[in-house]
């Protein structure tokens, strides 16, 4: 079943703004705020290819061996400008399975600084404090 999105045919079980649904990113999510990012981390995994491209959420699917030698689904998702738009995809990618984070920060003008804010979702809903509490320590 197909509904309309703005005029753009939407599949059934896809979530509305990141239109990504069920089996579509791994558990674990990479989150660049700028959609150009999410293809430069994307060549880093193995069998990388595009999901889906809606308003600022790319999103860029592929696989990571770990440590045992088994491969790890993992994904890479552009959030945007923001807390707002953030919350949105981080709670969208939620609904359909997701539950790691790792916040990639650029700053200086683009410069990659040394350290991402690592976080895991408490799934009882709400914004920021819920999406990462204070507790949680950053990573350098």
């Amino acid at each position: 079943m197909r509904s309309e999105k703005g005029g753009i045919p939407m599949e059934a079980g896809k979530q509305y703004h990141i239109a990504l649904g069920p089996g579509d990113v791994g558990r674990y999510v990479l989150l660049p705020g700028d959609p150009g990012r999410t293809e430069l981390i994307a060549k880093f995994f193995d069998e990388a290819k595009e999901v889906a491209f809606n308003r600022e959420y790319r999103t860029f699917t592929g696989y990571i061996t770990g440590y045992d030698g088994k491969k790890i689904k993992i994904s890479t998702t552009s959030t945007g400008i923001g807390c707002p738009s953030t919350a949105i995809c981080v709670e969208e990618l939620i609904k359909i399975g997701a539950d790691t984070f790792i916040s990639w920060f650029f700053t200086e003008g683009g410069r990659y600084r040394s350290y991402c804010n690592i976080y895991s979702i408490n799934k009882r809903g709400g914004n920021f404090t819920t999406i990462c509490p204070f507790i949680l320590p950053c990573c350098s």
